[in-house]
Formats: structure tokens, C-alpha cells, sequence
């Protein structure tokens, strides 16, 4: 939008008093027409403008009249409220702005900003903003007040940004911000200065004001951050540090809530989950040197990471060779028959298993495809949020089949990419694009690659399903390996434990879900479910729980179950050991100890029963 620039003068009335004022234009004839609201009267700071300008030709005009109208390069129209038909209309093509606006550029001497959308005031005249880790529902409605206040809104992050908006720390966005030194603000800084705007016509406010300093963004702003194998008092204080610095502390580990996951060694089932989920898992230095440099770092060096195995190096490898030469030819002739044949075997076996292999494929992406096709929009209505949390890139499926996908991830409250990013934790594959898995191959963090049935598997259950029955195999390292393990026979009396060794570096090789084809036993290569096993330590205990959501009562219940624990109900007639309780919950009549979910995870992380602190 272009609007006629002024070059008349004028006495205009401003808080301050009489002051000389000018717009500065090209073009003298310029029609400022004011907006009379449809219903009720005009508002204080409409008429304190249209007085502001009475020696411009400025004019009344009616809502009604203003519908007839067609847009004009010499007309500027003046309205507020900035709503009503007549407002939608005049911002199709038309000048217009607010009487806030008006006064601001009067009082500044300046000219009325030439932008593309309608101006209700020059608060953020200057500004140029971009926006993280929002909606897209509250993006717009940022981008929009921005607009009106005449800003610029950028949904790219460029070396032009002054100031960012974000929702949550950490994104790439946050981080750039960080590096350039640029104010980082959160969302609720543009809500206050348009309600301060709004409140007050007769200041002349600006977004960089220092009132509104109290709007930068926390160090740890919008974070939710669960704490699990530090003792109490540990918690307490990071606690208090998260909440301190925009953060939230959570006991419960949430797969579409949680941030972060503090810990101090990767075990435990906490830790377990967060690896699935895709939930950073770090030490509690990031809390501290994070806060200690004012903003949010970057997590690398503070993850907490299983040791992955390397490759064994032989212990036969520099063994000196025998000194008969009668005996070094008759193993070096033997040695290389024996290499020959296992040689061919691994190539007729590879052979072999590639097509077995590439028929498997095929089979899963038709079955894939298949599932696409029958997907039953009401079934999965019905279904509710199946995939809530889940943060989903199509990959490989035809212009129909992403149609139909995007209606069914919408209706289970997943959150589609358009492009393929680390954020994304389930890539579902039509066809395989290779220059996709190319991608996710060069990644330390790779979401779950599952085939069109994950989805209708997804549905059936009302939930995100296993993925590891419907994953697309990324590497053939896998195969190579099994088909290779022969090799290693021959020397194997050598290493007791060498088959342990092998089957741990092979595994490395393996996506979740996938296992070899080793017998080990349970004694020798223990689950993750199985070393975390939780200790009976509320054998014969009963508990209540109130004051919970009914999901966190559903895992404190099973927390306390598979420690040995019973959970009753309020009614329960008999005594109870102890009332798992919030400040808004009841405690059991007969209850010996009232307690929190606190002390229920700090047992159960500890392995043993605490006794409560008594008042």
C-alpha cells in the first residue's frame, strides 16, 4: 500500500499542548476521510485526531457509505475500532490507519509509514520481528498485531531481524538470536504493548520502551523439564533454579510434554522412554551454566549418552609365526583355502539375502500403501488424538495418498512437517526416497522410519503404535554383519567371551526393536526392562492418590503396583499407609503419612523406602 504523503502544515493539539506538527508528502491532494462507526459513537482519540487535522481536508464519512466505495491512491481513511464491515473493506486496497497512528506521526513530525497492511500505531515502527516455536494459529495472530503496529513481520530469520519472539528456548532461531546479540522477547511483550497502546492514546509509546523489559525472553522460557536419579534435596534446588527462569518442573515424564530429562547416568526407565521419545537427556550443568550465561546453550556436551562398544581388536593379531617353514606353509595354505570358501559362501549368502531382502521391501511398502488406501476417515474420528505428540514428515507418497494423510494426522492431533528436520520423531514412508534417508543417515538423533501401517495400527490402538514392527531398515549393515559372522568362528576358542563381544558390536548396527540372532540368555545380556527391574519396596503398603489428572493417576497407580503397592480408594474402610496428595487433594480418614509424588519417585529411583519427614 502506498500512501499520499502530505506537505501541508498545521497547529494540532497534543498532550504536551499546542506544538507544530507536519506529515512530509509528494502529493497535496489527498482526501483524509474519517470513519464514523456504524453503531454508537466515535471514540475520544477518533475525535481528538479528526481536531488534530482540521486544517488538512479532512472529512467525516459513514461505515454505509464507505461499503460503496473503490480504492483510490489519494484517499486515506481513518477508523477505529478496526473492526465492523467497513474496516474489513477498506483493507482490501484502501489506505488506512488509526487516529493513533495520526497523533504519533504528528507528534513525531513524521511521515505515515508506507506498509502493505492497515496501521493502528507506530509502536514498533522500526522493528523487524520474527517469531519461534509458536503455532501457526498464534504466529498469525502475532504477525498481525505487529502489522498494526507497524512492524515488520519476517517468517525467515535474517541478518535485517532487530528483535525475536519466541515461545520456547533452544531452536535454531533462539540460538542465531543468541550468537547476533539480538533482544529476544516473549510472546506476551506484544501482547502488552498493544493493550498498552490501546489503554492510552494520549502517550506516544514505543515497543522498546524500558517498561516492557520485563518481557525478555527467560533463560529457561517455556521449557518443561523432568528431573529423575538426583536425591531430593538435588531437586528441590533445580526446582526452584527451572521455575526461577521461565522454566516448568515436572515429575512425570510426558512424551508430547517434556523438554528435557535431567539426569546423571543413561539408565533407568525414565531414561528409557526419553531415548524412544526422542527427549534430550542431559546433566544438570546445562541448568546451571545455562542460567549462569543468562540464555539457554546449545545441549551438546551436556547429553547423557549409553557408551557405544568398539569394534574388538584381536588379541591373536601379533602373535609371531612359528618357526618351521614346513609349518608356515602348510597354515598359510590351509588359511587360504579356508578364506576362499568362507569368502564365496558370505558373497552366495549375501547374494542371497539382498533379494530376500529387497522382496521383503517391496512387500512392506505394498502392504504400506494398501493401509493408505483403506484408511477410514470415521474409524479414526473415533480415535480421538491417536498421535498426539508425534511430529510427523511424508515421505514418498503420491499427491492423493498426502491429501488424505495430512486429514488423518490433523484428526490425531500430530504435528505435520513440511520439510525434514531433526525435530521430526516419525518419517512415514510411501516409497523410499533415497535422497530423504540420505538425510536422516547423517543424523546422531534419527526419528522412527515406519511404513503407511503404523498409522492404521495407530488408530486400531488410539495410540502411537510400536514402531518397530512397521520400521523401514535405514542401514544394510545389519545383513552384512549376520552374513559375516562365520568369519570369526574359526578363532573363536580363542576369546570365551567373544561371541558377547561380537553380538554387542553388531548391535550397534541395529535400529530399535531389531535383535540378532545370538542366543544369549537373559543373564548374559540383560533388557533395559530387566536391569531396571523395580525393587518390591512397598510390599503389603496401601495408598490412596487424589488431586491428580486422571493420567498422572493412572502412572502414579502403576508406579506404586509395581513396587509391591496397593492403591484403595477414599471409601476404603481399613487404615492406609500413606496419601499420595496435591494441595488440592483429599488425604484417606485413617492415613498414616500424607505424602507426594515426590516421595513416591525418590523411592522408587532409589530403590528403597524413605521415612517421611515429620513435622
Amino acid at each position: 500500500m502506498q500512501f499520499p504523503r502530505l506537505v501541508l502544515r498545521l497547529r494540532c493539539l497534543v498532550p504536551q499542548g499546542m506544538m507544530e506538527a507536519s506529515i512530509c508528502s509528494q502529493d497535496k491532494n489527498v482526501n483524509l476521510y474519517f470513519v464514523r462507526p456504524a453503531e454508537g459513537t466515535s471514540s475520544s482519540c477518533l475525535l481528538s485526531a479528526y481536531e488534530a487535522c482540521e486544517k488538512f481536508k479532512s472529512k467525516w464519512i459513514s461505515a454505509d457509505k464507505c461499503l460503496q466505495l473503490r480504492p483510490a491512491k489519494q484517499d486515506v481513511f481513518v477508523c477505529d475500532p478496526f473492526e465492523g464491515k467497513a474496516f474489513v473493506h477498506l483493507t482490501s486496497g484502501f489506505n488506512t490507519v488509526g487516529p493513533r497512528c495520526i497523533l504519533s506521526c504528528l507528534h513525531r513530525q513524521e511521515a505515515i509509514p508506507q506498509l502493505p497492511s492497515p496501521i493502528h500505531n507506530i509502536a514498533m515502527l522500526g522493528l523487524v520481528i520474527t517469531t519461534t516455536g509458536f503455532s501457526n494459529a498464534k504466529k498469525d495472530e502475532l504477525k498481525t498485531l505487529v502489522e498494526r503496529m507497524a512492524g515488520i513481520y519476517s517468517a525467515d530469520y535474517h541478518l535485517g531481524v532487530t528483535h525475536l519472539v519466541a515461545n520456547e528456548v533452544g531452536s535454531k532461531k533462539y540460538q542465531v538470536g543468541v550468537e547476533q546479540e539480538i533482544p529476544i522477547m516473549t510472546g506476551e511483550w506484544v501482547y502488552a504493548v498493544w493493550q498498552a497502546v490501546v489503554k492510552d492514546h494520549t502517550q506516544h509509546i514505543m515497543a522498546t520502551d524500558e517498561r516492557f523489559l520485563s518481557h525478555t525472553c527467560p533463560v529457561l522460557h517455556g521449557m518443561v523439564v523432568c528431573v529423575s536419579q538426583l536425591d531430593r534435596a538435588t531437586k528441590l534446588t533445580l526446582k526452584g533454579i527451572i521455575e526461577e527462569n521461565g522454566g516448568t518442573y515436572s515429575a512425570m515424564l510426558e512424551m508430547s510434554k517434556t523438554s528435557v530429562l535431567i539426569v546423571s547416568a543413561p539408565e533407568g526407565e525414565k531414561y528409557s522412554h526419553a531415548c524412544k521419545w526422542r527427549i534430550k537427556c542431559l546433566t544438570q550443568d546445562w541448568i546451571y551454566d545455562s542460567v549462569q550465561r543468562g540464555h539457554a546453550l546449545t545441549m551438546e556436551g551436556y547429553e547423557v549418552k549409553k557408551q557405544k562398544l568398539s569394534t574388538p581388536v584381536s588379541s591373536q593379531a601379533n602373535t609371531t609365526l612359528p618357526p618351521e617353514v614346513s609349518q608356515c606353509s602348510a597354515i598359510n595354505g590351509e588359511s587360504a583355502l579356508l578364506k576362499t570358501s568362507v569368502d564365496e559362501t558370505a558373497a552366495d549368502a549375501n547374494e542371497t539375502v539382498s533379494k530376500e531382502r529387497k522382496q521383503t521391501l517391496s512387500k512392506e511398502v505394498n502392504l504400506g500403501l494398501e493401509a493408505v488406501e483403506n484408511l477410514d476417515l470415521q474409524e479414526a474420528q473415533r480415535a480421538g488424538l491417536f498421535l498426539d505428540g508425534c511430529k510427523i514428515f511424508l515421505s514418498g507418497f503420491t499427491n492423493t495418498h498426502l491429501e488424505k494423510l495430512r486429514r488423518f494426522l490433523n484428526f490425531g492431533g500430530a504435528t505435520r512437517f513440511n520439510q525434514l528436520t531433526e525435530a521430526v520423531s516419525h518419517m512415514v514412508i510411501g516409497k523410499p526416497v533415497e535422497e530423504h534417508l540420505s538425510l536422516v543417515r547423517e543424523w546422531s538423533t534419527r526419528p522412527h522410519l515406519v511404513y503407511g501401517r503404523w498409522v492404521t495400527e495407530s488408530i486400531k490402538l488410539r495410540r502411537p503404535a510400536d514402531e518397530s514392527q512397521f520400521t523401514h531398515p535405514l542401514e544394510e549393515e545389519a545383513v552384512v554383519e549376520e552374513v559375516k559372522r562365520p568369519q570369526h568362528s574359526a578363532t573363536s576358542h580363542t576369546n570365551p567371551e567373544g561371541s558377547l563381544e561380537e553380538d554387542d558390536v553388531l548391535r550397534q548396527y541395529l535400529k530399535p526393536g531389531h535383535t540378532s540372532n545370538a542366543n544369549l540368555t537373559p543373564s548374559t545380556a540383560p533388557s533395559d526392562s530387566q536391569d531396571q527391574r523395580v525393587t518390591r519396596i512397598f510390599l503389603n503398603k496401601t495408598f490412596t492418590v487424589s488431586g491428580y489428572s486422571e493420567e498422572l493417576e493412572e502412572t502414579l497407580t502403576e508406579m506404586v503396583e509395581d513396587a509391591g503397592g496397593q492403591v484403595v480408594t477414599l471409601s476404603y474402610p481399613g487404615p492406609v499407609h500413606y496419601s499420595l496428595v496435591t494441595p488440592e487433594g483429599q488425604c484417606h480418614p485413617k492415613t498414616e503419612e500424607v505424602v507426594s509424588h515426590y516421595f513416591l519417585e525418590d523411592c522408587v529411583n532409589a530403590k528403597q523406602r524413605y521415612a517421611t519427614l515429620q513435622g
